[in-house]
């Protein structure tokens, strides 16, 4: 005759709480990214000269930075470059962002970058690089 050996109560309750911590704690774990991104000024460069034409080179800078979000609207492009030139007041732009930005994300980072590149005023360049996009 085999002897049964019994399990007390108290314990299958604690095995029972145990097996349902780690299986919250797991999940947890293996939830995905968020769109949380560490989007941190690295550097921000402003050139010493200026322009000739204040409002034609505000204007010329604003139709870029419009052209460049544009182009990175479409979220499978993470870089872009455009020109504009009006009464000799020529504005060249570069955004780059990383490849796991979303195309919202880029488009969010560079609105960060170029509020950052805006603070040199006006002058004829202007950078700001971030973790996740850069600005020129």
């Amino acid at each position: 005759m085999r002897k049964h050996t019994r399990i007390p109560v108290g314990s299958s309750r604690w095995f029972a709480i145990m097996a349902v911590m780690v299986l919250v704690l797991m999940s947890e774990v293996a939830t995905s990214q968020s769109d949380n991104t560490n989007n941190t000024l690295i550097r921000r460069y402003c050139s010493q000269f200026g322009v000739l034409n204040d409002i034609f080179f505000s204007r010329n800078l604003n139709n870029t930075i419009s052209s460049l979000q544009r182009q990175l609207a479409n979220g499978t492009v993470h870089q872009a470059v455009a020109r504009t030139l009006i009464n000799s007041e020529t504005v060249y732009g570069l955004a780059v962002c990383r490849q796991y930005l979303s195309g919202s994300g880029c488009l969010k980072c560079l609105e960060t970058a170029t509020k950052e590149a805006r603070v040199c005023g006006i002058v004829n360049g202007a950078r700001a690089i971030y973790d996740d996009c850069e600005f020129r």
